[in-house]
């Protein structure tokens, strides 16, 4: 687990993975989840599943994980949280007991129901990917087919969940005409896959191209409206698919890479060998130079790519980052002298989100949000 919760130590964490899988997608909140496991009995509908009066007690290896920990924590913390004379009294012990434990079962479920991974020291973590495009139904179908994600929405949003990011996708009259990731500022974006074998099965049979760099292991895929998905094996995910990397095109990618782990509390890390990027949690954020989407140098005669263009205004129009407290970030950001786009907005009523935007100084469009994480 990417986080520490009192009373549980490795062992109950393993045994709680373990039986309740890592995709809690079922229970929307971890309020259903605590009464999935008979912890909050006032509300009979959880994780998809109706728990009937004939079936009130829940005999799992994950509730009494939940139970031990609960009991840890109270011997630990009763002389912090209980009065000598409540410390004599059972029902007091059972009344700290039973909140200790919709406490702990509540903090599991919040870090393995959330969809982007826990924030680095500066309140960040991978947030979502933007496409516009003609027919959004299409597009998310696509990435649910191909990449075993979870359809969903927010207000008028549509959205894809995939381990550590979220797909939103969009259409609208501004959808048309617009070009693909090559040539973008954005080049591609990469996820690691359990099987190479099948997610490159799924992707031919849903008639996209794929075009293999390491056989057997990787490919980049174009995905619908010319979006280049990299796909590398990486058997030791839990699911089908995660989120692995964007791959940015800039002049500069050493000025570049500092830029992101300034700006975004990132942290130089490696890829791959000899890969260097800006590790965000959630993934990576890597850069490549002038030669472009090519492996390694421009061919020696070849005329130098174009600039990358800006993404804003193509079919990957943007990236984003999930911001703990964006009132906090923007005001840093304004003090670094880092023009807003588009300032700190509330958009809580629409979609349940505050939302600002960026540019970084190579053209990529980035979007700030606090509240994706919960969707």
């Amino acid at each position: 687990m990417q986080r520490g919760i009192d009373g549980v130590n490795v062992l109950p964490a393993q045994t709680l993975i373990g039986e309740c899988g890592p995709d809690m997608s079922s229970w929307e909140t971890e309020g259903r989840f605590v009464s999935w496991l008979s912890l909050a009995p006032n509300n009979k509908i959880s994780g998809g599943k109706i728990i009937g009066r004939d079936r009130r007690k829940v005999a799992s290896r994950a509730s009494q994980a939940l139970r031990n920990a609960a009991g840890t924590l109270l011997r630990s913390q009763s002389s912090d949280c209980i009065s000598p004379a409540q410390d004599s009294d059972s029902i007091s012990r059972m009344r700290y007991f039973a909140a200790a434990l919709t406490a702990l079962c509540s903090a599991f479920a919040v870090i393995l129901i959330a969809q982007t991974a826990p924030p680095n020291a500066a309140g960040i973590s991978m947030g979502h990917i933007h496409l516009v495009v003609p027919d959004p139904a299409a597009m998310q179908k696509v990435w649910v087919d191909v990449m075993g994600g979870k359809p969903s929405t927010a207000g008028p949003l549509t959205l894809v969940k995939l381990p550590n990011v979220f797909v939103i996708i969009t259409g609208g009259a501004s959808a048309a005409g617009r070009e693909g990731t090559d040539g973008s500022a954005v080049n591609h974006v990469g996820f690691s896959v359990k099987s190479y074998a099948a997610t490159r099965a799924k992707a031919e049979a849903a008639g996209l191209a794929v075009r293999e760099l390491t056989p057997g292991q990787q490919a980049f895929v174009t995905f619908p409206n010319n979006v280049t998905v990299e796909i590398q094996e990486d058997t030791s995910i839990a699911g089908e698919s995660e989120f692995s990397h964007f791959h940015l095109s800039v002049p500069d990618p050493n000025a570049a890479r500092e830029w992101y782990i300034k700006t975004f509390g990132g942290e130089e890390g490696q890829r791959r060998k000899g890969l260097k990027g800006a590790k965000i949690p959630g993934g990576f954020v890597d850069f490549l130079g002038p030669a472009g989407a090519g492996r390694g140098k421009a061919k020696e005669g070849a005329p130098p790519p174009p600039p990358p263009a800006a993404s804003k205004g193509r079919v990957l129009d943007h990236i984003g980052f999930e911001v703990k407290d964006l009132k906090s970030f923007t005001d840093h950001l304004a003090a670094d002298g880092i023009k807003l786009d588009v300032p700190l907005t509330d958009a809580t009523s629409k979609m349940g989100l505050k939302i600002a935007f960026i540019t970084d100084p190579y053209g990529t469009y980035i979007e700030l949000t606090e509240g994706l994480n919960a969707k």
